[in-house]
């Protein structure tokens, strides 16, 4: 199977590894004095850990629909990332600027691969 045909199953791996990685850094920051309250840590890590569930899921399952499995991966990691920044935003004057850094960095990860995560589902045969 050329490396194209393969794609949309790594890209469900790729989402999976990651979102594991952001709960898991949440979880580790939870700890730590970031800024925002506890709550939302839990809720954002919560959230991070069913993405995981899910990508990992269409990576293994295989889906023949895949297209439009991975447009809900990339509208969550959009809803995802606004979500995130707007936590900041609400927070801002309690977030030391190494939480706001991290925050906006995982934001603007999450939205580049939103991004990329759209071309491959709206371009499946190329």
């Amino acid at each position: 199977m050329p490396v194209r045909g393969r794609l949309h199953h790594l890209i469900f791996l790729l989402d999976g590894t990651g979102a594991l990685l952001s709960a898991g850094l949440l979880l580790m920051l939870y700890t730590l004095e970031v800024g925002l309250p506890d709550r939302v840590m839990v809720f954002l890590a919560g959230v991070a850990l069913v993405f995981a569930l899910y990508a990992f899921g269409c990576h293994f399952l295989r889906p023949v629909r895949w297209p439009s499995f991975l447009c809900l991966v990339a509208v969550a990691n959009l809803l995802y990332a606004i979500s995130t920044v707007g936590f900041v935003l609400l927070f801002y004057e309690q977030t030391p600027s190494p939480g706001r850094i991290f925050f906006f960095a995982e934001a603007g990860v999450l939205l580049a691969l939103a991004s990329f995560e759209l071309r491959i589902a709206s371009n499946p045969e190329k």
